[in-house]
């Protein structure tokens, strides 16, 4: 719904639904809302070729059924201003190749104390991000909230030589634009950034946070 509320031309706008093997009603309810909104599409990934990301997969396969120049990417548990797609595209000026957003946790009054750590933490981890790409060292972005060129994409070749690694569709992506000199710049308004949920148990968190520095060394 927050990706149908965007205040961007409907007319050049295809969203396009990856549903990776989901065991609840992802898919059901996506149908029901192609049956009203011409402008989504699902796609169903039945299955992942074996010792490959199914993230990258996933992405892939979205990517290969759009045919727009820019390809904006997020999550399914996100959360969208209502300007999130204008306000990242504005960025992209003629000599821009992928622009980076942020993602914030939200939390209420109910949750731990743990999630509002895990929430600062996160959210400290987007500034660094931002202030490292400002310097021309971009090191870490997140891919609930990132947009690029496909001559980008095509140009650096997607994952190619990646796809083995389950995590870092977004950094190991910004990796090769940068090593291909691209242009990468890193959004600062408001708009830009999407809500989500932390995890809700620590061992979620642990296996969130191996996810995340598996891709460390590469």
């Amino acid at each position: 719904e927050s990706l149908l509320a965007q205040n961007y031309p409907s007319d050049i706008l295809a969203i396009i639904v990856v549903d990776d093997r989901s065991d609840d009603k992802t898919g059901e309810i996506v149908e029901s809302f192609c049956k009203e909104h011409s402008q989504i599409q699902l796609i169903e990934q039945r299955s992942c070729e074996p010792n490959l990301s199914p993230k990258k997969q996933a992405l892939e396969l979205g990517i290969g059924k759009s045919d727009g120049e820019i390809i904006v990417v997020t999550d399914a548990d996100c959360v969208h201003d209502v300007d999130w797609i204008a306000s990242l595209t504005r960025y992209l000026e003629p000599d821009v190749g992928m622009v980076v957003g942020q993602a914030r946790f939200i939390v209420s009054d109910a949750d731990p104390i743990w999630q509002y750590m895990q929430a600062l933490d996160f959210q400290a981890q987007s500034v660094l991000s931002a202030g490292l790409i400002s310097a021309g060292i971009p090191f870490t972005c997140s891919g609930a909230s990132l947009a690029y060129r496909r001559k980008l994409y095509d140009d650096v070749k997607g994952w190619e030589g990646l796809k083995h690694l389950i995590s870092g569709d977004d950094e190991l992506l910004m990796a090769k634009a940068h090593e291909q000199e691209w242009k990468i710049v890193a959004a600062k308004t408001e708009s830009v950034v999407v809500n989500t949920i932390p995890v809700k148990s620590f061992r979620e968190l642990w296996h969130q946070r191996i996810r995340w520095g598996s891709k460390g060394l590469h």
